[in-house]
């Protein structure tokens, strides 16, 4: 049986007893060879996490313009011309969070494309629930300083 674990730093593939893990972003080919071996079928997903950034980077870059943006939003009353700042830094989160919820989408895609290739199991942990959870708080955010501004409150 094949197991597939997915995370924020690692991605694992266990077969026979014996446990591949590649911390992420994977790097070069031989990063590659681990899941296309196990599934030609997800070859094509498998060149995205090729190119994906740390994840742990993007949430940090995510959460770093959100709480910058909200820190110019009170400064906007000492500052008033850095009212315009804070959609853009807000945007900027935003940003960093549809990149991580698309590579953590497409991570997770191809780690269903192993299982349905070798008939394993799939652990995702938390990443793809904060994904979701992380875009869903963001966009808010961002549609919320998009309105003050255009209001001038």
């Amino acid at each position: 049986m094949t197991s597939y674990s997915i995370g924020t730093k690692y991605t694992c593939v266990e077969r026979n007893q014996h446990s591949d893990c590649k911390s992420l972003p994977l790097s070069g080919p031989d990063g590659l060879s681990t899941l296309t071996s196990v599934s030609p079928s997800v070859k094509s997903l498998s060149q995205w996490i090729l190119a994906a950034p740390s994840l742990e980077t993007l949430l940090a870059l995510g959460l770093g313009f959100i709480l910058l943006s909200s820190i110019s939003y009170a400064g906007k009353f000492v500052f008033p011309p850095i009212r315009f700042a804070v959609p853009i830094l807000s945007l900027a989160g935003l940003g960093c969070f549809i990149a991580f919820a698309v590579f953590t989408f497409v991570i997770v895609a191809v780690g269903y494309g192993v299982k349905e290739s070798l008939g394993g199991s799939l652990k995702r942990g938390y990443v793809f629930v904060g994904a979701i959870g992380n875009l869903t708080c963001s966009a808010l955010h961002a549609i919320i300083t998009i309105i003050c501004l255009v209001v001038g409150i």
